[in-house]
């Protein structure tokens, strides 16, 4: 008798039941993850046409509501051409500065200094609160022939009073009290 209720048991388990095993976790999975801790990688593809070297400047422009406050020209690296730029921002939640860094693999790194973030007032209430994306269309120079790649922009209240970060680009960039964009600046020697 106790076997028989134990092979019911056992049956009533395995149609009711749901298997788990464990699996391989993919690169979205990854990626999904590092960004929902703060961690945001983008690369980009330099496509040079002339098959030379080429120097890279990692450029970093810091703004309000569309207006430059200052630009940070970094040093320029030589790069092969054809090669990859990616751009990795550390933005830990309810953190009040981040990182940048700018690499090529076997190119150059450049890691900032910390830098401080801008709180926005919401509901009498302090807030650290930005989005990181990957600049929607980089053939779109900026001042001085820089290339966007990445966007970094604090949230910022609306007309009705709703504290949000969306939109397009220039949208966000003219609304942000704070916003950093990374971009570099290419040339042949």
């Amino acid at each position: 008798m106790k076997k028989y209720l134990i092979a019911l048991f056992a049956m009533g388990i395995a149609l009711c039941g749901l298997a788990i095993s464990p699996a391989t976790t993919t690169p979205a999975e990854w990626q999904t993850f590092l960004n929902a801790t703060g961690y945001h990688l983008f690369s980009f593809q330099l496509q040079d046409s002339v098959g030379k070297p080429i120097h890279v400047q990692p450029v970093v422009i810091r703004g309000s509501h569309g207006k430059v406050e200052s630009t940070i020209d970094i040093t320029p690296y030589a790069l092969r051409a054809k090669q990859t730029v990616s751009v990795g921002v550390k933005m830990l939640p309810y953190d009040s500065v981040f990182d940048i860094t700018v690499f090529s693999e076997g190119g150059f790194t450049y890691s900032s200094p910390k830098r401080d973030l801008k709180p926005v007032l919401h509901n009498n209430e302090l807030k650290y609160s930005y989005v990181v994306r990957a600049v929607e269309n980089t053939d779109d120079k900026i001042q001085d022939n820089i290339i966007p790649l990445v966007y970094i922009a604090s949230f910022y209240v609306d007309e009705n009073g709703i504290f949000r970060c969306c939109g397009d680009e220039k949208e966000i960039l003219e609304q942000s009290p704070d916003y950093m964009i990374i971009g570099i600046k290419t040339f042949t020697p």
